[in-house]
């Protein structure tokens, strides 16, 4: 058995662990830092062992034995909730506060912003951000908060070029192939001298281990990256930094000189 079907084993027990836990508060199976990861964000552990349950049941939802069910509203309401918990958990627990300094008076692209979590706190320190994310629901939820110099997008076509991209926790739903596409045209937005700036979890982490467990038995287009993989995706660009966190590695990139 493949180390990554290892660690796929272990973030589907930790998934399930956590999730019965947050159901019967029984914590007798937990570890200390499970059972912290439960309690800081309930609503996105219990979204993603449902989501993890629909990956499990997806030959019988093919073969018609089951109804099956794509994310609509109710579901990317529950999904932006959830990532609001998460990600305030590692604003404050795993010092993602202070990544954000580089982006202080520049224009700045929030790629796949999700919730707009990051482009919320981004707004308060550059001098422009534009929130990105292609699911329509999720920019309306944005949009009606009506936060003052934060731009709110879903037409690629419209976006413009910045002098930072932020991309956070989009790649490892992506082949290689993908990885590779989508930053090469995420640099053509850059200002001369800009970054693109990359933050995904690290491959050996619970949150990666978790994320194997939901989709990667199941579909292989995706991957929990490691900082070696991304040295070699993107060795046709100048890598500036690798700051690591508990479970979250931040890389920045420029093109050539």
């Amino acid at each position: 058995m493949s180390k990554e079907d290892l660690l796929s084993i272990y973030g589907y027990q930790a998934l399930c662990l956590m999730h019965h836990y947050i159901k019967t508060k029984d914590d007798s199976l937990l570890s200390h830092r499970l059972k912290t990861l439960a309690d800081k964000m309930p609503n996105y552990i219990n979204y993603q062992y449902s989501n993890m349950l629909k990956w499990l049941n997806l030959t019988d939802i093919v073969n018609g034995k089951l109804p099956g069910e794509s994310a609509h509203t109710d579901q990317l309401h529950d999904y932006v909730i959830g990532l609001e918990e998460r990600n305030q958990y590692l604003w404050e627990g795993q010092g993602l506060a202070k990544t954000l300094s580089f982006v202080v008076n520049k224009s700045v692209l929030d790629f796949g912003c999700g919730s707009g979590f990051y482009a919320k706190q981004m707004v308060k320190i550059a001098s422009s951000v534009t929130a990105y994310d292609r699911e329509e629901v999720l920019v309306e939820s944005i949009s009606k908060i009506q936060i003052p110099d934060l731009i709110v997008e879903s037409d690629y076509s419209k976006l413009k070029r910045y002098d930072i991209i932020w991309i956070s926790e989009v790649l490892h739903a992506k082949s290689e192939k993908d990885c590779i596409s989508l930053v090469n045209c995420l640099m053509t937005l850059l200002n001369k001298d800009g970054i693109l700036v990359i933050n995904e979890f690290d491959q050996n982490s619970i949150e990666a281990e978790c994320f194997k467990a939901n989709m990667l038995i199941h579909d292989r287009r995706g991957k929990a990256y490691g900082v070696q993989d991304f040295y070699r995706m993107f060795s046709h660009l100048d890598a500036l930094s690798f700051y690591r966190t508990n479970n979250y590695f931040i890389s920045s990139w420029r093109l050539h000189e």
